[in-house]
């Protein structure tokens, strides 16, 4: 089961996995990028109702991308072309003038909408603020998504690039705002440096998993 952490290549997974998939939750936002803690309330005791199955024992997989490249992909893709005009449905939220920095101050001082972001160490937690997913694996390593995931369905999966952010100078930003940036996302830094520490790409298993635990 694979959960869509937003900006971290969901998009691209999600075609990959089309051809060997029961059903995918795509389009609307909402569902397509569902958290564990919803999930676990709302969607798994329908499943479960529907289908007879014990289906809390199905493995949970997402991907986690670094944070301030994470961040970098919100404010490029709240820059594309259209979403300047009034009435385009992300106006609200669009980064248009608006330097990099300057959203990244935004994010730190919860400003608006403009400013909103999904933090994966949120996203992945269940209603118990533990870790609700079994395997993390790093976004700049989705060769080792794909291996595991040919591994697990028998046929060779390839994830293709979809859905990419154009390339954009995001300029340099200050040492004191990137503290900031790293104190205010400090259990998304714990959670991504947990997953780079794990050999060759691997996933890293932290199923009911504090973020102290993590650190260790």
């Amino acid at each position: 089961m694979m959960f869509d952490v937003p900006k971290s290549a969901s998009t691209s997974i999600n075609f990959a996995l089309q051809h060997v998939s029961e059903c995918i939750l795509d389009g609307n936002g909402g569902v397509k990028h569902m958290t564990v803690a919803d999930y676990e309330e709302y969607l798994e005791p329908f499943l479960k109702k529907r289908s007879g199955m014990d289906i809390s024992t199905l493995e949970r997989i997402a991907v986690v991308r670094e944070p301030f490249d994470m961040l970098a992909s919100y404010y490029k893709y709240r820059r594309r072309p259209g979403v300047e005009n009034a009435s385009h449905v992300d106006h609200s939220r669009n980064t248009c003038g608006v330097s990099f920095s300057a959203f990244l101050e935004g994010i730190c001082e919860k400003k608006g909408e403009r400013y909103a972001v999904t933090r994966p160490s949120n996203f992945i937690l269940d209603p118990s603020k533990k870790v609700g997913i079994d395997l993390l694996f790093s976004f700049e390593r989705l060769d080792a998504l794909a291996k595991y995931l040919t591994s697990k369905t028998g046929q060779r999966i390839e994830i293709p690039r979809k859905n990419v952010s154009a390339q954009l100078d995001i300029g340099s930003v200050e040492r004191g705002l990137l503290d900031r940036v790293r104190n205010a996302f400090e259990n998304d830094f714990i959670l991504y440096d947990a997953i780079m520490r794990s050999p060759n790409g691997e996933p890293l298993r932290v199923r009911h998993y504090g973020f102290a635990e993590l650190q260790k």
